[in-house]
């Protein structure tokens, strides 16, 4: 169990803006890992439906990675990407919020520069301005 989901994990940010076409195949492996591990507890009744979404767990990912962005804590080319909008004089009324850079492209969208600070705007100020990280992660599944 914890290969296919440490498969999911490596390199997930990568998969920010995919069509579904290309994401369901990763859903249907994400749906039958959750059932054996619901299975295995036993928490979960024969005909159950279970339907974690691959989006919502790509979108947790890239907020994942941008709170440790936003706090300091990731390689330097990580940081360097990100241009948090209190850096520039902006009318944003939150200083976690982060600027997204303009594209020439939609192919643009795909790239951590942009999915990573579109999916870390997206979040409420309340969730973003969490000071422990164990409390972000767990306001963050709450919203998901």
């Amino acid at each position: 169990m914890a290969v296919v989901i440490s498969r999911l994990d490596y390199c997930n940010s990568v998969l920010a803006g995919m069509p579904l076409v290309t994401l369901t195949p990763l859903e249907h492996i994400l749906n039958v890992a959750a059932r054996l591990i619901f299975e295995l507890t036993a928490s979960l009744r024969v005909r159950e439906t279970i339907t974690p979404s691959i989006l919502a767990y790509i979108e947790y990912k890239l907020c994942c990675i941008m709170r440790s962005v936003h706090s300091g804590r990731c390689p330097t080319y990580l940081k360097n990407t990100v241009q948090h909008a209190a850096a520039r004089q902006s009318r944003y009324s939150s200083t976690s919020a982060c600027l997204l850079p303009r594209l020439k492209t939609n192919f643009g969208e795909r790239a951590f520069s942009h999915a990573g600070p579109f999916a870390w705007n997206a979040l409420p100020t309340h969730v973003r301005e969490v000071p422990n990280s164990d409390s972000f992660r767990k306001l963050l599944k709450t919203h998901f």
